[in-house]
């Protein structure tokens, strides 16, 4: 049985994987061309590759069952009537054992024991060969039924499960789960409703029944095979904007911060100028600073590099036609907002030059 099942599903395992690997790679690179483009993006969807992966791996799950291991059916097997006689369908199958025997195996021996009521041939049309033959105690509908629910049904949730992953939020199909949901639960809710209700028509020659449970379950698979696909593959919704209203505590958190912040620095520079040695190590520590910038803005490479990187801090002159430099019209435009903001002044802020008259030629380094 192991060997038989491994010759038979790892060849079709690589098959369907030769066949699909390309498609699955072009999906794998689209999605870190997506990811490269949208880095800025909020909403990332990093797990559409495991996701395409997932959907390959039950795609050859289904078409395993569908292709290599269909419900098996006595009757389409061996190509004979619905009425056969159980005693001719052991012969056949008799003459079909390798190596010949004349015995079966003790669940087919019940399987033809029950086929000899009209009425269990046809829960084989509703429910198939795998619950009559499984389920050695059932009797009627009733018991056929509830052996066959949890099979079917945890089939339906499976694939539900798989279609919730394909619709996760931050994926892009969201508006897609509830449709699709439905859609899943509405078959199953039809396939139980028809294996209830439909009717198992015999002509008396018993050619050309219907062997609902295998055309059922064909659809059954082929709803799986597409339903999840075609969610995944379908173009993703627009990124909603976020209301400004979700942002507003996080801001009023924000913002009593800065002004306890503020409100401290604001004591400790008070704090700073009236101890003399604190004020005096300050006023140094600024004064350096201010020579270290007067060096930077006095030393040409160093004014071309800023320019070429974008942060140019040339004044500039409006005689010669020349602007000023990126970082420093930037930093103008920054602290005449925030004036603006606080005070309402609408005149535009002129800066000039520090001047630096009063500034030592060498002050002492501040330690």
């Amino acid at each position: 049985m192991l060997l038989s099942f491994a010759s038979g599903w790892w060849p079709f395992t690589v098959t369907i994987v030769s066949l699909a690997g390309p498609f699955l790679f072009k999906q794998l690179r689209a999605a870190r061309r997506e990811e490269a483009a949208d880095d800025d993006e909020p909403r990332k969807r990093s797990g559409r590759p495991l996701i395409s992966l997932l959907l390959l791996l039950n795609s050859i799950y289904i078409l395993y069952h569908l292709l290599l291991e269909p419900p098996p059916n006595l009757f389409t097997s061996l190509r004979i009537p619905f009425t056969t006689p159980a005693p001719t369908i052991r012969a056949l199958l008799l003459q079909r054992t390798d190596p010949p025997t004349d015995f079966l195996p003790p669940q087919m021996e019940l399987l033809l024991t029950k086929l000899a009521s009209f009425e269990v041939r046809t829960m084989y049309s509703r429910f198939g060969h795998n619950v009559i033959i499984g389920c050695s105690d059932c009797q009627n509908f009733l018991h056929f039924g509830l052996y066959a629910l949890p099979l079917a049904l945890l089939d339906y949730l499976r694939n539900i499960f798989i279609y919730g992953i394909v619709t996760l939020r931050g994926t892009g199909r969201e508006r897609l789960r509830l449709l699709g949901t439905g859609a899943l639960v509405t078959a199953a809710a039809f396939e139980a409703w028809w294996i209830a209700t439909v009717d198992i028509k015999v002509p008396r020659d018993g050619l050309g029944v219907t062997m609902w449970h295998d055309r059922l379950f064909l659809v059954r698979q082929v709803i799986f095979l597409i339903v999840p696909a075609l969610a995944h593959n379908l173009p993703a919704s627009p990124q909603k904007p976020i209301s400004p209203l979700f942002l507003l505590s996080r801001t009023a958190m924000e913002l009593d911060l800065t002004e306890a912040k503020a409100r401290t620095l604001d004591m400790t520079h008070t704090a700073t100028m009236r101890d003399p040695e604190l004020r005096h190590n300050a006023t140094n520590w600024w004064t350096w600073q201010q020579q270290e910038a007067e060096w930077g803005r006095q030393d040409e490479r160093l004014e071309e590099e800023a320019e070429k990187v974008g942060m140019g801090i040339h004044s500039g002159d409006a005689e010669a036609g020349t602007e000023p430099g990126v970082l420093l019209a930037k930093t103008r435009k920054a602290v005449k907002d925030l004036l603006k903001m606080a005070w309402g002044w609408e005149d535009p802020v002129e800066f000039s030059a520090p001047d630096t008259s009063q500034v030592p030629s060498s002050p002492a380094r501040p330690t």
